[in-house]
């Protein structure tokens, strides 16, 4: 490894490969008592139990109310009962939309989708809310 090191333009001599590998081992050293510690500091902290919260949905959720209202689509989500097909202008919009996001991010059924949306829609609502007043 040394030779290899030392055969490098920008370190050039057997003893820089030593000093190349001597910092690079206290650095290593360093990251690696910063990286337990970091550990250890999340071990402490709990977050709320159940299922993970999709916040990112929220942004997902604005840029649609953003493009409903410079198109005039409906802002309407809801489901079928029969045939559990998503409906509502803004609900059409996300399932289009979705396509365009990886796999694992899609909602898996449009009935889940149309539950992200409501939540979304929520805490946008909560948080206009929160901004006004």
């Amino acid at each position: 490894m040394v030779q290899i090191l030392a055969s490098k333009p920008d370190i050039g001599s057997v003893e820089g490969a030593h000093a190349y590998l001597k910092d690079f081992s206290d650095k290593v050293g360093t990251l690696s008592s910063a990286c337990r510690l970091a550990a250890r500091n999340l071990q402490s902290k709990k977050g709320k139990g159940g299922k993970p919260r999709f916040n990112w949905y929220d942004d997902f959720t604005a840029l649609l109310l953003e493009i409903c209202a410079n198109t005039g689509i409906a802002l309407t989500v809801g489901v079928d009962a029969v045939s559990g097909a998503a409906l509502g202008g803004l609900a059409q919009l996300a399932s289009g939309f979705e396509r365009l996001l990886p796999r694992e991010m899609r909602s898996p059924t449009p009935t889940v989708m149309v539950k992200r949306l409501q939540r979304s829609l929520k805490r946008l609502r909560e948080k206009s809310q929160n901004v006004a007043a």
